[in-house]
């Protein structure tokens, strides 16, 4: 998401929508804090959650836009906001990992 406002969240929610009814496209969740400099999990909280209810935890993995994203915060704290976020959603352990690692392995042919 480019900005933060409403209309441009009623937007990217339309948008989204429109992409997650097409079973091949897939997503990855990064970037976020390129936009909004001074995150917090419950900034970040409602877009991850918005992607997670739309394409399932089958086609969603976890990305950085590093090194851009270190002028904002560390790796550490972008994959604990990620981990409380999807934890907090009652996402299971197992699941947390593809979403972190092992959709990408199989979505990209990543080494896990």
């Amino acid at each position: 998401p480019e900005r933060r406002d409403a209309a441009h969240r009623a937007q990217w929610q339309a948008e989204m929508a429109a992409r997650a009814v097409l079973p091949n496209v897939v997503v990855k969740v990064s970037g976020l804090a390129t936009v909004d400099h001074a995150w917090t999990v419950d900034s970040l909280r409602p877009w991850v959650l918005d992607i997670l209810e739309r394409f399932g935890t089958d086609r969603v993995m976890f990305g950085t836009n590093w090194p851009v994203e270190t002028l904002f915060s560390s790796y550490l704290e972008a994959v604990d906001a990620w981990r409380v976020i999807v934890a907090e959603a009652g996402v299971d352990r197992e699941t947390q990992g593809r979403l972190l690692a092992g959709n990408a392995a199989r979505l990209v042919r990543m080494a896990a």
